[in-house]
């Protein structure tokens, strides 16, 4: 079998450091862009590789392809040597790369491709995005592709936001069977105020006796003035849902923290920096942020001014 012909199953893809990794991805990258398609070197080298995220096809211990994503999402670099094109390796490195990208939780990829590989990226899901440009002496066209995190549910150490942090907040409501605990010092509407959320609680406080959904805020002024839908919903179903204010929220000032049941947690730990944990089935987190939840929840009150609402 010619080394054109192997299976892409064969192939297994790894992601790398560029400190370990940096001689055999130059290598490859070297072989395809410089010498190949004649791309200068210092546009190829363009100083970005030691901050992004590396990844190598290999078929047995020989690399056979590389790609990169830097952290703002931006996929490049990937190449495929001569000998072992058309046999599926760089979908696989695509694949992985974007696979990755929502174990990152990136919101969206994008890539600038070359107008002779627009229907391989097509294929993946990527749609095209404004006029055909020059890059490196080559025309390109931008491409993008929004990452899908409906129902999905796997551990994110620090995810995106605005988005996916929005739909992760949502698929851990729409999991709760329960409770939902949320801290958020002007509940944030970015998050919190969307027609899909009120839904969500709407229906976990009207599926049992013993549901509850408890907020904590900080900040009730801003909340009555510009309006927000669980507010409405508190207003509705006030044995089912309660907003209290709190002027001391200590281990949880600057923070935003969502609690479903006693397993699953969305956690900003700092506001201004705007990076989310995702945490599934992680109990002692859960139990940590809900004994301070609920110790913070018993010295806190109804805000009177809710009352003039009906709440």
């Amino acid at each position: 079998m010619s080394e054109a012909q192997f299976e892409p199953s064969i192939a297994r893809v790894e992601r790398t450091d560029w400190r370990l990794g940096e001689s055999l991805l130059t290598a490859i990258r070297r072989k395809v862009f410089i010498e190949e398609q004649g791309i200068p070197e210092s546009i190829e080298l363009d100083g970005q590789d030691p901050q992004a995220h590396h990844y190598v096809a290999m078929i047995g211990s020989k690399p056979v392809g590389t790609a990169r994503q830097l952290a703002d999402g931006r996929i490049g670099r990937l190449a495929v040597l001569a000998s072992h094109r058309r046999c599926g390796i760089g979908t696989a490195l695509m694949r992985s790369v974007i696979a990755d990208a929502q174990r990152l939780g990136v919101a969206t990829v994008y890539l600038h491709a070359q107008t002779d590989s627009l229907d391989f990226y097509q294929t993946l899901g990527f749609a095209p995005v404004g006029e055909c440009f020059t890059e490196a002496d080559k025309p390109h066209q931008a491409m993008q592709m929004v990452i899908d995190y409906q129902s999905y549910f796997q551990r994110i150490v620090s995810a995106h936001y605005p988005k996916p942090a929005r739909q992760l907040a949502l698929n851990l409501c729409q999991k709760a069977q329960r409770s939902v605990r949320i801290f958020s010092e002007s509940l944030d509407p970015v998050i919190f105020d969307s027609p899909e959320m009120a839904l969500c609680l709407s229906e976990l406080s009207r599926s049992g006796s013993r549901t509850s959904v408890q907020i904590l805020i900080t900040d009730s002024h801003s909340l009555r003035a510009r309006g927000h839908r669980l507010l409405e919903l508190a207003k509705r179903l006030p044995s089912f849902v309660q907003i209290k204010v709190t002027d001391a929220p200590e281990q949880l000032t600057g923070r935003l923290v969502l609690l479903a049941d006693q397993n699953n947690t969305l956690y900003m730990p700092d506001t201004a920096d705007h990076r989310v944990r995702y945490e599934i089935d992680d109990r002692p987190l859960n139990r940590r942020l809900t004994e301070i939840f609920e110790q913070i929840w018993q010295r806190s009150e109804e805000d009177a001014n809710f009352r003039d609402l009906g709440i």
